[in-house]
């Protein structure tokens, strides 16, 4: 019965070796060696606890918005202001042709037109900006005068016939800018109208008694007129000088109509009557130096 036991001691002695061995070989295994560390992350600077001055801002901190302030417009020079306004005074010379139709005007003139040489003075108050140069469209008012001569020439009844027309008004007009320089103009120029008619002829007696020469028989007539006439102005071109200032360069053109009141052409040769003969005058029927008419003056503003 004796190996059992020895068997026995023999298993738990060979247990115990391999136990042995075994911790003998974790004691003498080397430990692993720890993977090295990462330093942490710094932290972040904690922002400047100090205010910003005036005009200067922290880093990091956001901008306040500027405070509105007033912009003003660069002044505008002295040239570019009265660019487009009308200037106080206007000299103008021009040519004007009337339409007449009277009858008593055809022994005076091949035609029915009545050309006149036309000069004109006007004074143009509260001057405004014109349209196109940043303004609003201000109505101007000017007040002028005006004189018109016209004369015609024609044969008629065998000798040299002859009409002369002085017509002086004052013009009243409204002005109305509409681009840049050009304007419109209305005009309304009442007056008076001095008609001078001459007639020539053999007919007619020579004092004494004799017809040796051709003597003329004429008429003086005064009316009153009135011109009514719509049209355009245009500055071409302006010069700024240091003496008189601002100066100027315009043309003008209307469209009108011409009121006259009609008067009898009765021309008398006004020397008397001569014994034993009876001279009448010559009756040539009415006229009125009236009608249509058209104008157009250049014209310097000063």
């Amino acid at each position: 019965m004796r190996p059992l036991p020895n068997l026995m001691r023999s298993t738990f002695l060979g247990l115990s070796f391999v136990f042995a061995a075994m911790s003998t070989a974790r004691a003498q295994t080397p430990a692993p060696t720890p993977a090295p560390s990462l330093p942490e992350p710094l932290a972040p600077p904690a922002p400047a606890t100090t205010m910003p001055q005036e005009g200067i801002v922290a880093p990091g901190a956001t901008s306040a918005a500027p405070a509105p302030q007033m912009v003003q417009r660069a002044p505008v020079p002295a040239a570019a202001a009265t660019e487009n306004r009308g200037l106080g005074v206007a000299l103008s010379l021009g040519l004007r042709t009337d339409l007449i139709r009277s009858a008593a005007f055809d022994p005076f003139s091949e035609t029915d037109d009545l050309q006149q040489l036309s000069l004109a003075a006007r004074y143009t108050m509260a001057p405004g900006a014109a349209a196109g140069s940043g303004g609003e469209r201000v109505l101007r008012f000017g007040v002028g005068f005006a004189w018109d001569h016209g004369n015609a020439t024609a044969m008629a009844r065998g000798g040299n016939s002859t009409l002369n027309t002085d017509r002086m008004s004052v013009a009243l007009e409204g002005q109305l800018p509409l681009w840049r320089q050009l304007a419109l103009v209305a005009r309304v120029a009442p007056g008076l109208l001095r008609r001078s008619t001459t007639l020539s002829e053999a007919s007619l007696p020579d004092a004494p008694y004799t017809t040796s020469s051709m003597y003329s028989a004429g008429q003086v007539a005064k009316s009153f007129c009135a011109d009514a006439s719509l049209g355009l102005d245009l500055v071409v071109g302006r010069l700024q000088t240091a003496n008189i200032g601002s100066l100027g360069l315009a043309i003008a053109a209307d469209l009108g109509y011409s009121f006259a009141a009609a008067k009898d052409v009765v021309l008398a040769t006004g020397s008397g009557t001569s014994p034993g003969r009876t001279d009448e005058p010559i009756r040539l029927g009415s006229m009125a130096i009236g009608g249509m008419f058209f104008r157009f003056a250049g014209a310097v503003l000063f």
